[in-house]
C-alpha cells in the first residue's frame, strides 16, 4: 500500500520517513509534499491508500485538504499531524472521517498503532469494495443473460445505473482458431478495449454463459473499431500473429437493447456453422449463412452421389470427379443439417461407394481405407472441406493412372469451369497437391504459371462471345470469370492488344 507525508517543515518530514518500519507495517512512500496545492496533486497523481498530514500547511490547511480531496472522489485514509490539541480541530477531523489525530511531538508507538489502525480500515473497505463489486458484477451478467435470452422486460431496469444505454448494439464471440489448441493466447475482449480510447474500455460488456464469454459492444464507435480490426482477415493473418489465433463470430446490430436477443441468436445459429466454413477462415457472420428454403435444409439422397463418384473413378476421370466432389460440398453447404449429420451422411456415402467399386473391382486392385478407420478418420475431422479432401485422396488413389496424366485433368477442369472465380489455393487440394506445389509443376509443365493460363484461357472465350453483337461487354465480362468489367478490360487488352469494343469493331471490318 501507498502512503503520501506531507507537512511543511523538511526536518519533521524527514523524521516521519524514517519513525517507524513502514514497508515492515506494509507501506511503501511513494512521495512527500511541502504544501497544500502540492499535497493536492501528489494525491491525485499516486492515489494513495494512506496520507499524513500535518494540520497547518501553506496555501492550504490540512482540514481543507482532507475536504477538497474527498470532493474529487479521494476515498484513502488520513492521520492529521498537529502542535495543537485544540478540540474543534478534533472534532472537524471526526467529522472528516480521519482514522487519527495524532498531536506532536509524535510518539513511535502511537503513530505505529495509528498507522497499523488505518491499515486495518484500508483493508477492510477494500473487502468490502470488493464484494460489493462482485455482487454488483454477478447481479448485472444476470440482467445480461436475461436480456440475451429474452426473458424480461427492459422496463425493469435503469440502463444508466447499468450503463447500457448505447445507440446501437452488437454480440461478439470469439474462440481458439485452432480448436485442437487447450490455450487462448490471445483476448479479444481485452484488444477491443485497449483500442476503445474514447471510452477507456467502457463501450463493452461482458457477458458470461454456459463457461463461454460473449462481448456487447455498446454505440457506433465501437462496432466500427471492431469492423476495422475485421479488415485484417480480408486476407489470411500472419502466422503467429494475435488473428491468427482467433475465430470470430458476430452477430447483426440492433438499435433497440430489447432487441438484443436477436444478435444472440445470430451467434447460437453461427456456432453451428463452423463445420462448413471454407480453409482459413477466421470470422463467421449472418453474411456467410446461405439463403436456406424448404428445398435445401434436408441432406440429399446418398445413392446418386455414390454412383455418380464410383462411376467417375472407374472411368479415370480425375476432372470430372473433383467436379463432383465440389458439387458435393456445395450441396451440404446449402442444408442447415448439425455436423453430427452431415458426417453421419458423408460416412454412408463413401460405404456406398467402397461397395460399387468393391464389385467393379474384377481384379482386386483397389485401394481404399478399411470402414473403421475411415469412420475414425470423418468423425474426427472438424470441417467438411477436410473431409472432402479426404474423399479426394481416397478415390484417386483408386484409379491407376492417378498421377501418370494428373495435369491434362488439371487443364480440363479449368477450360470447362473458367467461369468460377478460380484459384491455385482451391484448385490443388482438389488433386491431391498443396497450392505452392500445384504451382511449380503447373508453370514447368505447361510454360506459363496458373494465372496466366486462366487468363489465356478467359479471354479466347470471351473473343468467341464478342461476334455476337447482342451480348453487352458487361455481360461476356462475368461469363468469362471477370466479376470487375475494368478488370476485364485490362486483361483483354493485355492479351489482344485491343479493348473488347475496339475487336468488335474490327471483326465487323473483316466481315
Amino acid at each position: 500500500m501507498k502512503v503520501l507525508i506531507a507537512d511543511d517543515e523538511e526536518d519533521v518530514l524527514n523524521g516521519l520517513k524514517k519513525i517507524i518500519p513502514w514497508e515492515t507495517l506494509g507501506f511503501s512512500i511513494c512521495a512527500t509534499a511541502e504544501n497544500g496545492e502540492e499535497t493536492l496533486r501528489m494525491i491525485q497523481l499516486h492515489t494513495p491508500a494512506l496520507v499524513l498530514l500535518d494540520i497547518r500547511m501553506p496555501q492550504y490547511t490540512g482540514l481543507e485538504i482532507i475536504e477538497k480531496a474527498q470532493k474529487a472522489d479521494f476515498h484513502g485514509q488520513f492521520i492529521i499531524l498537529s502542535g495543537y490539541s485544540d478540540f474543534s480541530y478534533a472534532k472537524t477531523a471526526i467529522d472528516l472521517n480521519v482514522s487519527n489525530y495524532l498531536v506532536k511531538p509524535v510518539d513511535e508507538d502511537e503513530l505505529s498503532k495509528a498507522v497499523m489502525k488505518a491499515k486495518n480500515i484500508i483493508l477492510e473497505t477494500q473487502n468490502t469494495n470488493k464484494k460489493l463489486e462482485l455482487y454488483r458484477n454477478n447481479a448485472k451478467n444476470d440482467i445480461l443473460i436475461k436480456l440475451l435470452s429474452n426473458d424480461c422486460r427492459i422496463s425493469e431496469f435503469d440502463l444508466n445505473d447499468l450503463d447500457l444505454t448505447a445507440d446501437q448494439y452488437m454480440i461478439v464471440y470469439s474462440e481458439r482458431y485452432n480448436q485442437k489448441d487447450i490455450d487462448m493466447p490471445w483476448d479479444l475482449g481485452q484488444m477491443l478495449r485497449t483500442a476503445d480510447k474514447l471510452t477507456n474500455g467502457k463501450a463493452i460488456e461482458s457477458v458470461f454463459m454456459d463457461s463461454k464469454e460473449y462481448l456487447i459492444l455498446k454505440g457506433n464507435n465501437i462496432i466500427l473499431g471492431f469492423y476495422r480490426l475485421l479488415r485484417h482477415f480480408q486476407g489470411q493473418p500472419e502466422q503467429g500473429s494475435p488473428l491468427d489465433s482467433l475465430f470470430i463470430i458476430y452477430g447483426r446490430i440492433v438499435s433497440d437493447i430489447a432487441k438484443l436477443y436477436e444478435s444472440y441468436g445470430d451467434i447460437c445459429q453461427l456456432q453451428k456453422r463452423r463445420f462448413f466454413c471454407n480453409q482459413n477462415q477466421h470470422v463467421l457472420s449472418m453474411n456467410d449463412l446461405p439463403p436456406f428454403s424448404e428445398s435445401t435444409v434436408s441432406l440429399p439422397e446418398t445413392n446418386a452421389f455414390a454412383h455418380k463418384l464410383a462411376d467417375t473413378v472407374c472411368a479415370r476421370n480425375h476432372s470430372l470427379l473433383a467436379e463432383e466432389l465440389q458439387t458435393l460440398e456445395e450441396t451440404l453447404f446449402l442444408c442447415n443439417s448439425s455436423e453430427h449429420d452431415v458426417k453421419e451422411f458423408m460416412i454412408d456415402l463413401f460405404l456406398q461407394i467402397k461397395h460399387i467399386l468393391i464389385i467393379n473391382d474384377e481384379k482386386n486392385e483397389l485401394m481404399l481405407p478399411g470402414n473403421k478407420s475411415l469412420i475414425s478418420t470423418i468423425e474426427q475431422t472438424l470441417y467438411l472441406f477436410e473431409i472432402i479432401q479426404y474423399f479426394s485422396e481416397q478415390l484417386n488413389l483408386c484409379s491407376s493412372s492417378v498421377k501418370t496424366d494428373i495435369m491434362s485433368d488439371i487443364l480440363y477442369y479449368i477450360d470447362h469451369n473458367y467461369k468460377k472465380p478460380l484459384k491455385l489455393e482451391t484448385l490443388a487440394p482438389l488433386f491431391g497437391y498443396s497450392s505452392s506445389y500445384l504451382g511449380k509443376i503447373f508453370s514447368r509443365r505447361v510454360g506459363e504459371n496458373f494465372n496466366s493460363y486462366l487468363d489465356k484461357v478467359r479471354i479466347e472465350h470471351a473473343v468467341q462471345l464478342l461476334l455476337d453483337d447482342d451480348i453487352h461487354i458487361y455481360e461476356i465480362s462475368e461469363q468469362v470469370g471477370y466479376m470487375n468489367v475494368d478488370y476485364f478490360y485490362r486483361k483483354f487488352k493485355k492479351y489482344t492488344g485491343l479493348t473488347p469494343g475496339d475487336y468488335r469493331l474490327s471483326q465487323k471490318g473483316i466481315k
